[in-house]
């Protein structure tokens, strides 16, 4: 079975965290004000993730699923509708881990919205469809990511790196993933129609 990283980051010590209990935890240890919006910040975010790292004695993290980023996310763009739960899976690990390609299938699409900086953007990322399961899989807030358009990968590939804040919209660092299925019709869409698609999906509802 091939993983999304390495063998080395697999084999290092890593484990579920909710990221939104977590950043709870953080703010009242350190006597933060009730509606404190100081984890925008992308630098204090990933400072708040390494201390939770810290704290159950991990190298690395994973979650997100449906998770509630109401106290994590508190003073960004998801405030005006309140649609705080996230729709991805997250993989916080540090910036420049090697990510691979976990599914077959095509890269579909290639994106860079990285100067919408703290606003939503995926910053680099890229989109793999499986035909077969017609299910479309996004690597987001990466960094550079070569014009791969058209290729075909296997589990094993290498896609890029995981990107630091300057590259990847705006974040703290690490790997959103998010599955979404497809209509039958995205069979014949253009680069233009993915390039649309990557617009309008969010990691949040």
């Amino acid at each position: 079975m091939h993983t999304v990283f390495k063998s080395t980051v697999m084999a290092q010590r890593y484990g579920y965290v909710n990221l939104d209990l977590a950043a709870q935890q953080w703010l009242a240890d350190r006597d933060y004000p009730k509606g404190s919006k100081i984890l925008k910040d992308p630098t204090v975010a990933h400072e708040m993730e390494e201390d939770s790292h810290a704290r159950f004695g991990l190298k690395w993290s994973h979650g997100g699923w449906m998770e509630d980023r109401s106290t994590l996310r508190r003073g960004s763009y998801l405030d005006k509708e309140k649609l705080y739960l996230h729709l991805g899976i997250d993989l916080n690990v540090n910036p420049n881990t090697i990510v691979h390609s976990t599914v077959h299938g095509t890269v579909v699409y290639v994106g860079d919205d990285k100067e919408s900086f703290g606003a939503g953007g995926w910053g680099n990322h890229c989109i793999l469809y499986m035909d077969d399961v017609r299910m479309a899989l996004l690597y987001a807030h990466l960094s550079h990511v070569g014009n791969m358009v058209g290729m075909e990968v296997a589990p094993g590939t290498p896609l890029s790196t995981v990107g630091d804040t300057h590259e990847n919209g705006g974040w703290r660092p690490h790997l959103h993933m998010q599955l979404v299925r497809m209509p039958a019709e995205c069979v014949h869409w253009t680069t233009k129609s993915w390039g649309r698609f990557s617009e309008e999906i969010d990691g949040y509802a």
